[in-house]
């Protein structure tokens, strides 16, 4: 199989995404369609996403010329590396029967779950990245957090994937933990660079509904605003010093080749599709999303949300997504959305808040493209409202 570890076209890539929905236990920070489920359902889960890329890839794969596979979660490192393996191989021979090239083989991993042996043999059957999800190198902020790893477990699996000689070795961190200082944040951030990766996800906590963090917000101490910002500095320093550029508002790399192809591709409005219980998928303007039970997955293939996406949703999509990344959207494209989409009382407005933005440096003009500066990345979700 060829693997194009190269930049590719949106409209000729496919994002294939298999979701594993599975945890040992529930971070206090997740609201995601996850769970602890019986080892009955989870050992005969790999096989039923075989049998879901059987019978739905197919009929895709003469429309795309590459390819990126994705393994999400919860927690894809649940499921035995012997299991993985299979699930790789009928991947592999479909999109090579289709002549489709792969541009990023990538599993997420919890440092406690996989061993050295367990990731050359991934190595060796094609996966290009693995992404760890460190959090914090600090013990007390990891068990305020919920994670099961301690930061002897995210140490070693990080000198066990380079002694590997992964591709690329992703890690995420989250800002912001009940605990957390700025020494110790300090901390996380530089013992991270001190080890030879590629890429990094620096994510700001956000306390979602149906959480533990959200539910007993009073137990837990969270850091200030004043601290916030001091935060984001640190951030801001380190990652300048380590030389990772920032190319979207949380995601780092040492280097444009060793930025995440899958999840560029979706930024890009590229079409996706999601396999495994809880996934989603979007072709074209259709939308849908799998039934999130894994033991009603393992009957059936139940789509439970299906919608046709209009132009004006397409398009305020792209602007939100683009907006996210450093390379920030076309100014033709905005001002086209503005024609097409806005009465001339809401052009008026959104260009008024635009010439704001820019005057007060919120947002950058960059040749051609609008931007968000650090400053607009700290107040996305408000600055971005603002103009869709």
């Amino acid at each position: 199989m060829t693997l194009a570890l190269l930049s590719f076209q949106v409209q000729n890539t496919l994002g294939i995404y298999s979701h594993i929905p599975f945890c040992a236990s529930r971070c206090h920070y997740c609201n995601f369609d996850t769970g602890l489920y019986p080892q009955e359902i989870l050992s005969h889960y790999p096989n039923r996403l075989k049998e879901a890329y059987k019978k739905e890839l197919p009929q895709l794969l003469s429309s795309y010329h590459c390819a990126s596979i994705y393994f999400g979660g919860g927690t894809p490192s649940l499921i035995p590396v012997d299991e993985v393996l299979p699930l790789l191989e009928v991947l592999y021979t479909m999109l090579q029967q289709s002549r489709v090239d792969i541009s990023e083989v990538t599993i997420e991993i919890n440092p406690a779950d996989y061993n050295k042996n367990d990731l050359k043999r991934l190595k060796e059957n094609g996966v290009t990245k693995v992404s760890f999800g460190i959090q914090s190198f600090n013990d007390n902020e990891l068990k305020s957090a919920g994670r099961r790893h301690t930061t002897k477990d995210a140490r070693n699996i990080l000198e066990q994937a380079i002694s590997v000689g992964f591709p690329v070795i992703s890690a995420d961190l989250i800002q912001s933990l009940p605990g957390q200082t700025a020494k110790s944040w300090r901390n996380s951030l530089t013992t991270l660079f001190s080890y030879d990766i590629h890429h990094c996800s620096l994510y700001d906590l956000t306390i979602e509904e149906n959480t533990l963090f959200n539910t007993q917000r009073s137990s837990f101490s969270f850091p200030s605003e004043e601290l916030l910002g001091e935060l984001e500095a640190i951030t801001d320093e380190v990652t300048n010093s380590s030389a990772f550029m920032r190319y979207e508002i949380s995601n780092y790399a040492r280097s444009p080749l060793f930025q995440s192809k899958h999840n560029t591709h979706y930024w890009n409005g590229g079409d996706y599709i999601g396999f495994g219980a809880g996934a989603v998928s979007t072709i074209k303007n259709r939308r849908w999303k799998i039934d999130p039970s894994p033991e009603r997955f393992l009957k059936e293939n139940i789509t439970v949300e299906e919608e046709l996406l209009s132009e004006k949703t397409l398009q305020k999509e792209k602007i939100f997504l683009q907006l996210r990344t450093s390379k920030g959207l076309e100014k033709k494209f905005y001002e086209n959305y503005l024609k097409m989409f806005c009465s001339a009382s809401e052009k008026a407005s959104k260009k008024k808040k635009l010439a704001l933005f820019l005057s007060d440096h919120y947002i950058l003009d960059k040749r051609g493209r609008y931007a968000l500066s650090l400053k607009g990345f700290r107040f996305y979700n408000t600055v971005v409202s603002e103009l869709i």
